[in-house]
């Protein structure tokens, strides 16, 4: 089973689990796209896995997760987000 993403404007609006072989047969009229989680079959996630509310980076073919913090910073090698005003002092 594969995740897959219905992505509308950018931003995922719904995650499935199925087949490839269903959603090459799935005919959905709703707006959007379908796009497969893995970059590859068997090469992981795109970036992140995706969940409702996240956004899908059409250019890196990545989903980002919602910026927690106006601070914060998306770091375009992981794709995930640090916020440099949570820094731990020690």
């Amino acid at each position: 089973m594969t995740q897959y993403a219905k992505v509308l404007n950018g931003q995922v609006i719904q995650v499935i689990e199925a087949e490839p072989t269903f959603i090459e047969k799935f005919r959905d009229s709703s707006p959007g796209s379908w796009i497969s989680a893995e970059s590859s079959p068997g090469h992981g996630a795109r970036g992140n896995w995706p969940s409702p509310g996240y956004s899908y980076d059409s250019v890196n073919q990545v989903f980002i997760p919602p910026k927690p913090s106006t601070t914060a910073i998306l770091n375009t090698s992981t794709w995930h987000w640090s916020d440099p005003s949570f820094s731990i002092k020690g």
